[in-house]
């Protein structure tokens, strides 16, 4: 079974590094006895989401299907629910304005954006981006090319 992965390392290791921030501050209440519980909750939640931050912004093409994976979600498409994937740009969060991100299009009419995994457009129409390449993988495991 071979796979493809396409990931945006610096996002995981910003998101990473600010949860371990989370862990740290929760350590440093734990050892207040009056903010002992508090600084548990930092802590299980800090690492709990460091862990799942390493793990985001990525996007799994086999021949199953396509996973992508979100700080907070983690979805499976089968290609038998899928028409196309297509590369957008738009809008992905606070400050991300223009960028490239997938498309899901599902044949029960629903489309899904994933801007988890998102970029820079390229200036070239034809240019290489790591979301114009996660999209060409799945469509090319998806028409059999």
């Amino acid at each position: 079974m071979s796979r493809d992965r396409f990931d945006n390392r610096i996002a995981q290791i910003v998101g990473a590094s600010y949860w371990a921030l989370i862990t740290l501050i929760g350590i440093t209440l734990i050892t207040d006895p009056a903010s002992r519980w508090a600084g548990l909750v930092f802590i299980v939640l800090g690492l709990f989401l460091a862990w799942r931050s390493l793990r985001s912004s990525t996007v799994v093409v086999d021949d199953t299907g396509v996973v992508t994976r979100s700080v907070v979600r983690t979805r499976r498409y089968a290609y038998s629910d899928l028409r196309n994937v297509e590369v957008a740009v738009g809008r992905t969060g606070w400050n991300g304005f223009g960028r490239e991100y997938l498309v899901f299009h599902r044949f029960d009419g629903h489309d899904v954006a994933f801007r988890g995994l998102n970029c820079r457009p390229s200036g070239d129409p034809a240019g290489v981006s790591v979301v114009r390449c996660a999209a060409g993988s799945a469509n090319r495991r998806l028409h059999g090319s």
